[in-house]
């Protein structure tokens, strides 16, 4: 079958790309013949065989390139004004053109951008590298606007004002932006009450977990979900503003003042905790009642009198944390100060057997309103935080945006768009439109706060978007950062479906790295004499690896990182590992395949080239393929110069044959640059020496000077067009950049996945505390009973293990829900660990020393009294609370005797030296410290 002929005709040579048809013909027409059928403008049109003017008689051949474009004319009064024209129509990034456009533009902050003369296209993310040999593009951007939805400590959610309203383009795991947070107390239970952003909607809200759990396993806890419509209901709970400041103060008898948040408070919320508990050991090793009394007090900043809102006594009897909340609303709104203050306790707190301290933990105030939040995906979060939930938990969950608005100017009325295509992503990006309800109308309408629609090339996006369907690059994204709008596209959207979204002129439109087929020819008839250049660099220090960061959604979201190695990684000496971080990507089979496609753009895209051309024969844009050939050698190889002697150059590349005529291009270190014919001498095992037909005895070429060693004849190589710059009036210059097919194959296999951390869903208990308590018995032994609380990290169970020196653990509990535990121990347990665990695996634990605390009554004998009178002796002492206590035992050298009260007399005793002792026996038999007393009898 006969190659057909490519015909492009070309509109308007001031902006190439509108309105430009490609065409192909069958070979055999005469340029007449061409030009009558499919010429806009005969008379002022101008037609190019292959690059060169032809006579009407001429016919096309196979595979030609035929270009018909409109005859520029130079000179007279009016060059100026239309150079300038052509200067914005070739610039990228050009100023607005026009007042009227520049007035319709303010509407989306063009005025934002930042004018450039050209800007560089890159047909990959990872082309560019022919500027520096290692590749390390999409690296995760690290300053403090970064979205902690792509963190490596994992996802978290955002605090603080001033953060940027998230964006959701497909399916994403997120924690969202905090809008409002706090907590309330309802007798001994704690609530937290959490208000949540998910981003722009409408969105889908599914798969929300607290703590890696589902909110589903959590008593007491209850979820509202808003999917961010124009028209969403409040969300209960939520119908004020609370400002909470964390305190943190010990309450003692002297007043502690604070300034709530905010100059229009209307309510006030002041909580009070114990966090050891509120009780009283009392001698049976039980915890008895104490009581704390509180006052508080409130006042308007500037005025000088107290308002009391709240005096309360609280009573408890428990060594778990316990905390009480008072309110006062309908106040003037405000800024308000607060007092408060200890009134009495029912013990000291330096009562070692008393818990008795009280803590002023949180300040709230509170703002009355119904912010229903239009448009903004939300979720409303009560929950019951008592053994629970400690301080603020980690919240994940899943949000999909399914499509995007576009606007078909062909059919013209809106259509939707699948969200999760790269093409259609940064369409909307720049568009920004929705479809809203009027709340008090109900009528549905559109609403653009972006780029109008005329100034978007559709054709553009939808043809990238079919490329990307095609070739199954989805985007999975939320974009929450600051910056401008192009960069933030192109960093974070277009490049994972390889393109890039351009300004060109006074519209956008988009250029994408695919399989092409070639508009152009440029050659010795339309490229300006003198202006031809190469540049070239050596392939030895590229990267042979690339190690590629995606967010894997088969992987509960979590931040992986592949590496895929080069063809011929296993025959290199050097590892070089490139770097490229895709937050958009959460397929690992995409991950992969982008990064086979960024080593073959290492591999093959090798050389640049630039000229200049009149401006009337271009037919090109940025993005397109084009061949080109010129009277220089033609693309073999390349590297550096191994040795060097007298003019003989050994280098390390072998060549595929040695009939051909070669010349080399080799660059000096005083940076000229040498082209000489050469005579090769040695071809074999990875070496070739030729020997050079001239040389500059005073610039000679040494070891590792840049060479490029081709075969010296004319042909032609397709290159992808990367910018097109003013050169002249009515000139300009397009730089290339190589083009190869084999960049695009994707015949491999795609290996299974291996996870970076196999345990990762999975983690350590945090925050792990422990005590071991000393009591008495029911029947007068010692007991030890071990409390261990500790906060949840991930999923899984847990199980409790105790030792007596910390190194030899044994297991008393398993399939601990809980995150608290308590037992009866021996008394050698001195250390406790928490291991966390599932059906698969358990993490390493972790592991404290218990603290002792000792809940037993004293056995001491104190206050012992004696008195001799004649022959007798009378002791008596005071009354051992210990609720073990049997009897007293009283000796008087080796008469030892019983007794139930506090006293004793011998009697009729002997002149002598005698030794008089008391102890307290329990029932258990054993004996307290004894105390001795010696008398004289005489």
């Amino acid at each position: 079958m006969a190659e057909k002929v490519t015909l492009v005709v070309i509109k308007n040579p001031f902006e190439p790309w509108y309105g430009r048809e490609i065409i192909k013909l069958e070979p055999g027409q005469t340029a007449l013949e061409i030009m009558k059928e499919h010429s806009p403008a005969p008379a002022d049109m101008v037609m190019t065989f292959n690059g060169l003017n032809v006579v009407e008689e001429t016919k096309t051949k196979e595979g030609d390139m035929v270009v018909i474009y409109p005859r520029v004319a130079k000179g007279g009064g009016g060059k100026q004004i239309l150079a300038i024209v052509a200067s914005i129509a070739l610039t990228i990034a050009a100023g607005a053109a026009g007042a009227a456009f520049a007035a319709e533009s303010g509407a989306w902050t063009v005025a934002s951008y930042v004018a450039s003369a050209a800007v560089m296209f890159i047909g990959s993310t990872l082309i560019n590298r022919f500027l520096a040999p290692k590749v390390d593009t999409g690296k995760y951007n690290t300053n403090t606007n970064s979205n902690p939805t792509y963190s490596w400590d994992g996802i978290q959610t955002m605090e603080g004002q001033n953060n940027a309203v998230a964006i959701t383009y497909g399916t994403v795991e997120s924690g969202g932006q905090s809008i409002g947070k706090y907590t309330e107390a309802s007798g001994d239970n704690e609530y937290l009450n959490w208000l949540v952003a998910a981003g722009e909607g409408p969105l889908e809200i599914t798969d929300v977990m607290i703590n890696d759990n589902p909110v589903s396993y959590y008593r007491g806890m209850s979820l509202e979900i808003r999917n961010g419509t124009n028209t969403q209901a409040i969300v209960p709970y939520f119908n004020s503003t609370y400002f909470s400041k964390n305190l943190g103060y010990q309450l003692t008898e002297t007043a502690r003042v604070d300034t709530a948040q905010g100059n229009a408070t209307e309510g006030l919320i002041v909580k009070v905790e114990f966090p050891q508990g509120l009780y009283y050991a009392d001698d049976s090793g039980g915890l008895s009642t104490a009581w704390v009394s509180v006052a508080a007090y409130y006042r308007l900043q500037g005025t000088e009198s107290w308002t009391q809102f709240a005096s309360a006594t609280i009573y408890g009897s428990s060594s778990s944390a316990l905390r009480r909340e008072y309110r006062v609303d309908n106040l003037t709104p405000g800024t308000y100060e607060v007092q408060m203050v200890v009134t009495g306790r029912s013990h000291g707190v330096t009562n070692s057997r008393a818990a008795v301290r009280c803590n002023w933990s949180m300040l709230t105030s509170v703002v009355y309103d119904d912010f229903c939040y239009p448009n903004i995906a939300l979720l409303g979060i009560k929950a019951l935080a008592t053994d629970q939930i400690s301080g603020t938990p980690n919240l994940r969950f899943k949000k999909t945006r399914a499509n995007v608005w576009v606007w078909n100017p062909h059919t013209e009325q809106y259509e939707q768009k699948p969200a999760n295509n790269p093409a259609w992503a940064s369409y909307d990006m720049l568009h920004q439109c929705q479809y809203l309800e009027h709340p008090v109308t109900h009528e549905w309408s559109y609403d653009v706060r972006g780029v109008p629609a005329k100034y978007l090339i559709y054709d553009q996006f939808n043809e990238w978007a079919t490329f990307c369907t095609t070739k199954e690059l989805y985007i999975n994204i939320e974009i929450a950062q600051l910056g401008e709008m192009l960069d933030v596209i192109n960093k974070n959207i277009a490049n994972i479906g390889r393109g890039k979204v351009l300004r060109l002129g006074t519209k956008y439109g988009a250029v994408w790295d695919c399989v092409k087929q070639p508009v152009q020819m440029f050659g010795m008839g339309n490229i300006i004499s003198g202006t031809f250049q190469e540049e070239f660099m050596e392939t030895n220090d590229r990267a042979n690896a690339v190690e590629v960061t995606y967010m894997d959604a088969a992987n509960n979201f979590n931040r992986e990182t592949i590496t895929i190695y080069s063809d011929d990684y296993d025959n290199a000496t050097v590892e070089k590992t490139a770097e490229a971080t895709y937050d958009g990507i959460t397929s690992y089979e995409q991950a992969y395949r982008e990064g086979v496609y960024q080593l073959k753009c290492n591999q093959y895209l090798l050389r640049t080239c630039s000229f200049e051309a009149n401006i009337d024969a271009i037919a090109c844009t940025i993005g397109d393929l084009v061949m080109v050939a010129h009277d220089v050698p033609m693309w073999a190889r390349s590297g550096r110069i191994y040795s060097v002697k007298g003019d003989v150059l050994k280098l390390p590349v072998q060549l595929e044959d040695t009939i051909n005529t070669y010349r080399i291009m080799y660059r000096t270190v005083n940076d000229n640059l040498y082209t000489t014919g050469v005579e090769i001498l040695s071809n074999a095992d990875g070496w070739c020496e030729v020997r050079l037909a001239e040389m500059n005895d005073e610039d000679m070429p040494q070891k590792d000077d840049i060479f490029d060693l081709a075969i010296a004849s004319v042909g032609s190589k397709p290159f992808i067009v990367k910018n097109i710059t003013r050169a002249q009036d009515f000139t300009r210059k397009i730089e290339c950049i190589e083009y190869n097919e084999n960049v695009y194959n994707e015949d491999y296999d795609i290996p299974e996945p291996q996870y970076t951390d196999e345990s990762k869903g999975i983690q350590n208990a945090t925050n792990l505390d422990g005590t071991r308590y000393e009591f008495l018995g029911a029947d007068g032994t010692l007991k030890y009973r071990m409390d261990v609380s500790w906060e949840r990290a991930s999923t899984g169970d847990f199980y409790i293990f105790t030792s007596s020196n910390g190194v030899d653990y044994n297991q008393i509990a398993a399939g601990i829900t809980d995150t608290s535990y308590s037992a009866d121990v021996d008394e050698n347990t001195r250390w406790v660990k928490v291991v966390t665990g599932n059906a698969a695996m358990r993490t390493d634990g972790t592991a404290i020393r218990l603290s002792t605390i000792s809940l037993i009554a004293s056995l001491d004998i104190t206050g012992l009294d004696v008195d001799v009178n004649g022959r007798s002796v009378y002791a008596s002492w005071d009354r051992v609370s210990a609720s073990n206590l049997e009897c007293y035992q009283v000796a008087l050298n080796d008469d030892v005797q019983t007794t139930d009260n506090r006293y004793y007399q011998f009697s009729n005793l002997q002149p002598g030296l005698y030794s008089l002792t008391v102890s307290a026996l329990t029932k258990a038999g054993s004996e307290g410290p004894p105390v001795t007393h010696a008398i004289e009898i005489s």
